[in-house]
Order: C-alpha cells, then sequence, then structure tokens
C-alpha cells in the first residue's frame, strides 16, 4: 500500500522539524534515525550542484525533442490536398472532407493535448529518464509508421499516438529546470527550452512544403523527418540524467539496503508514502493535473489566458501565407517562411527575459526579506500583453494598404515579442507555484494550448470565410486586447489567490491552510 506505517512516525517527525529549523531544501542524510539524504548542502549528486557541463547537453537534448515534437504537429499542414489524392492514399469518400482532411493535424494535437493530462504526470512520480526514455521511442515509431500509411485513417491513428508520446518531450524539460537551476538561472533555461513553442510550426511546415516539391511525393516529406527524428532521438540516449531527488535517493537506498535496510526516503516521507515507488502513487499523479485544472483557480485561468493567446497566434499564423502570396505575389514555399516573422520575434523576447526576469526577481526577493513570491516574475508582463494586439493590428493592416511587405513582418515580430515575452514568465511561475509537480501543472497549460489550436483549425476557415482576413484578424486583436489587464491582476492578488485557493497534491509537504508556498524548495 502507498501510506507510512506507524514505526515510521517518528523518522517523518524529525524530518518536519529539520525542515522548519533550517530553509535549505536539501534533506540531510540521518542514519540513526534510518534516513537518507545528501552529504551536505554542496553534495555534487544533487542536481542543483552538477556541473555546468552537464546541466547544459541535457538542457539542449530535451529542447531538441521538444522542437521535434512540436515541428511534427505542422510538417503535414501545408500538404493536405496531396497526401490526400496521392497514389495508394484513398480518400474514404469521393466527395471534398475538408474536415477529414484537417484531422490529420488535429490528431497529433489531441494526442499531445491527451498525453500532457495522463503520461507527463507520471513523470513526477516515477522520475523522468525512463520514462523520457521510453516515450521518445514510441514518439519516433509511431511516428515512422507514417510513412506507410495507406488510408486516411490509418495515418490519423499513427499521428494520434505520435502525439500521445511526443507530450512528454514537451512537458517533461520543466521538471528538468527546476531541479538543475535555482532561481537566479530558471529563467535563463526555460527561455531556451520554450523557444521551439513559437519557432517551430512554421519551420516544420516550410519542410513539408519544400520537400514535398523537391522530391515529389508525401511520403518522402514522412520519411526524412523521421530520419531526423530518430536521429535526434539517439542522440538524447546519451544525455537523458534523471533529475527527480526522490527518484535519485531511492537509487541510493537501493544502493544501501545491506547495511541500512530500514532506510527511508525523506522526499516520499514529506507527502506520507513508503519509500518504493507503487501503482497507488501513479494513480494519485494521475489525478494531479486534473485536481490541478478543477480546484487551483491560479492554474485554470493561466492556462485558459495561455490557450486563448496560443489559438490567436495559431489563427493568425495559418493566415500569413495566403495573404503574402494574394498581396506580393510570392511563392508559396516562401511565403511560408513568413510567420517566422513571430519566431524572431520570440528569440529577441527570449534573450531579453531570460536575463532581465532572473536579474529583477532576485532584486524584488531582497526587497522582500529575502522571501521569494513566484510573483516576482511577472511584472513586465503587462507589456508584453499589450505588444501582441498591437502586432497584430500592424501586421493586418499594413498588408490591407499595400504597405512594404517587411512592415507585416515587423508586427509579426511584434506578436512574437508579446507572446513569448508572457509565456515564459508564466511557464517559470507556474513551476515555482508547483515545484512538486511541475509536468502535471504545465501538462494542464499544454493541453489547453493544443486545444485551442485544435478547434481553431475547424473555426478558422468560417471566420475568414465570414468577415475576410482583415476583419478576422482584426477581431483577433481585438480579443488580445481585452486579455491585456489579465498579467496585472495575477501579478497584485495571485498570492492571495493561491492562498486562498491551496490544493493538496502528490509529493507535496503539509502546509497550514492559508500558509504560503514552501518556497524553500524553489529557492
Amino acid at each position: 500500500m502507498g501510506t507510512v506505517p506507524p514505526h515510521t512516525n517518528r523518522v517523518l517527525t524529525l524530518y518536519e522539524q529539520a525542515r522548519r529549523q533550517e530553509d535549505d531544501p536539501y534533506p540531510n542524510k540521518d542514519f540513526s534515525n534510518n534516513l537518507a539524504g545528501w552529504d551536505g548542502q554542496n553534495d555534487i549528486r544533487h542536481p542543483r550542484n552538477w556541473r555546468l557541463t552537464l546541466k547544459l547537453p541535457l538542457l539542449t537534448t530535451i529542447t531538441a525533442l521538444a522542437f521535434m515534437s512540436t515541428c511534427t504537429a505542422s510538417v503535414p499542414s501545408l500538404i493536405l490536398s496531396r497526401i490526400i489524392h496521392f497514389g495508394s492514399m484513398p480518400k474514404p469518400d469521393e466527395k471534398p472532407n475538408d474536415t477529414a482532411d484537417s484531422f490529420i493535424v488535429t490528431s497529433y494535437m489531441l494526442g499531445l493535448a491527451i498525453g500532457s493530462l495522463i503520461i507527463s504526470p507520471l513523470t513526477d512520480a516515477g522520475g523522468r529518464r525512463h520514462l523520457l526514455f521510453l516515450s521518445s521511442i514510441l514518439f519516433s515509431t509511431f511516428a515512422s509508421g507514417c510513412a506507410a500509411a495507406n488510408h486516411l485513417y490509418t495515418l490519423v491513428f499513427l499521428r494520434f499516438f505520435a502525439g500521445l508520446f511526443a507530450a512528454v518531450c514537451l512537458n517533461v524539460g520543466c521538471g528538468h529546470v527546476i531541479e538543475m537551476f535555482a532561481v537566479q538561472h530558471r529563467a535563463k533555461a526555460i527561455a531556451f527550452y520554450s523557444l521551439p513553442v513559437f519557432v517551430a510550426p512554421p519551420i516544420g511546415a516550410f519542410f513539408g512544403l519544400r520537400v514535398e516539391k523537391e522530391e515529389g511525393g508525401w511520403i518522402w516529406v514522412f520519411q526524412l523527418w523521421c530520419i531526423l527524428l530518430w536521429a535526434v532521438t539517439f542522440v538524447s540516449f546519451f544525455d537523458n540524467h534523471e533529475t527527480n531527488p526522490a527518484t535519485l535517493m531511492n537509487d541510493e537506498i537501493f544502493e544501501l539496503q545491506k547495511i541500512h535496510p530500514n532506510l527511508q526516503n525523506p522526499y516520499r516521507l514529506r507527502q506520507g508514502w513508503t519509500t518504493k515507488v507503487d501503482s497507488v502513487m501513479f494513480r494519485r499523479a494521475l489525478w494531479v493535473p486534473w485536481k490541478l485544472l478543477g480546484l487551483s483557480r491560479i492554474v485554470t485561468a493561466i492556462s485558459l489566458y495561455l490557450a486563448a493567446l496560443f489559438g490567436i497566434v495559431y489563427l493568425l499564423s495559418t493566415s500569413v501565407p495566403e495573404m503574402y502570396v494574394s498581396t506580393y505575389g510570392w511563392r508559396d514555399d516562401i511565403a511560408t517562411l513568413v510567420p517566422l516573422g513571430v519566431g524572431v520575434g520570440s528569440i529577441l523576447a527570449a534573450g531579453f527575459v531570460a536575463f532581465e526576469n532572473d536579474r529583477r526577481a532576485v532584486i524584488l526577493r531582497s526587497m522582500n526579506n529575502n522571501v521569494y513570491q513566484p510573483e516576482m516574475r511577472l511584472p513586465l508582463c503587462l507589456l508584453f500583453g499589450i505588444m501582441v494586439p498591437s502586432g497584430i493590428f500592424l501586421y493586418t493592416w499594413s498588408i490591407h494598404y499595400h504597405s512594404h511587405w517587411f512592415v507585416p513582418i515587423l508586427g509579426l515580430a511584434l506578436v512574437g515579442l508579446g507572446i513569448t515575452g508572457l509565456y515564459i514568465p508564466f511557464q517559470v511561475y507556474l513551476v515555482e507555484s508547483f515545484p512538486f509537480n511541475p509536468a502535471a501543472a504545465m501538462g494542464v497549460v499544454t493541453a489547453l494550448r493544443w486545444i485551442a489550436a485544435a478547434s481553431l483549425s475547424y473555426a478558422g476557415p468560417a471566420l475568414y470565410g465570414t468577415l475576410g482576413n482583415n476583419w478576422g484578424n482584426t477581431l483577433l486583436g481585438f480579443i488580445a486586447l481585452a486579455l491585456v489587464p489579465f498579467p496585472s491582476l495575477i501579478h497584485r492578488h495571485g498570492v492571495r489567490i493561491r492562498r486562498k485557493y491551496n490544493v493538496r497534491l502528490m509529493g507535496e509537504p503539509q502546509r497550514r491552510p492559508g500558509s504560503d508556498i514552501e518556497l524553500s524548495s524553489t529557492a
């Protein structure tokens, strides 16, 4: 069973007393009380104390996997008609069926959404290394099967399961970051890890369209993409390290079992579980995203906010190539690269936020008697929130009045600046608010983000068909304008909301009702 037997209560009490006496997040070993731990606060086995030469390759690996996972969603997006009518891929019915065609893309998005809710949270309970290893292999396997599909429904089925396992690659990185990096370096790491969210989609779409034209078939698109995917997966095997302290402590206990047979894991005792990882823990982990979505007002609000912004940017990006082809006469493959303007803005915003967000958080903590709160990540979000609607209006109406082709790209870059300047701080905010369940917290955000993208891919044609590209994009700009005050509300009232709607999650230590987050574990 999962509960702590009565004879361990004394050990648990000693551990809680030790936590109250010191603010340091690393529990020291105490063999006299059968309590495992670290060899002091500078123990090089703890992920926070690893050398940069060990941290950076792991961060690069998980970022590469996240990039491939995001790109895979958009690779076939511009060649759907060719996939349906090519060679041995028969259409299920004779009449045109745009909904069925689009499901080739949206099935992968739905897989990402479901996988974020049912697979990613398991890494918080049982460790990140083995599940990431298994998921990356299954992701590559199902993606490879797409090249051999001979029916629309087969392709949809394979892409759904590819997305299901790719979700782990998109969410597990936040767990790695919070376990390896302290407050003063966390935004830098998450900024690097988050770049694929807005840079990868246009690259994937361009890859699919260009390869299909050069090689003369959609099968080549999937075959070449799978070669790249397996190459990244193979390289990731060598830099895939475990960073979950509870799992690392379990490995240590396993090695010392013969000498100390009753040794307990302090990270497990904190929650009230035995050291052994069992099915009860995994069942509890599966419920964490749903508890966050249903009971945590702060997670629900931020997830819906980011999903709305991501949906707006996704819908805006889908209209860009068509508008450049019709307005400026560009070739469709070149016009596909125009949404990279969002990516350029994202890179600039990531570079700024990476350093300024960490610097400001450290300053605000020192001004608050060295007490850190996640809300210290959000002061600049109002500025970035204004950039999103401003960029949409600049892009839309500069095209309408036939301005130089570079002006609309500046508008897209402004959108990228705004959305990334919002996304990174809120990502850091969530993983610091739920440091023991970062993959589950980000799983909720990722799930709603891709559900919004999948839904709007069907709503987009109706929107632009009714209002036209100009007024359709203008409507998106006004929606983004209405969302501008949201970051300021979270910055001002986030602490009160977190305290009022405090959710007890798996792996978290007991907290008194109304107490603030246990910041010692995130500092």
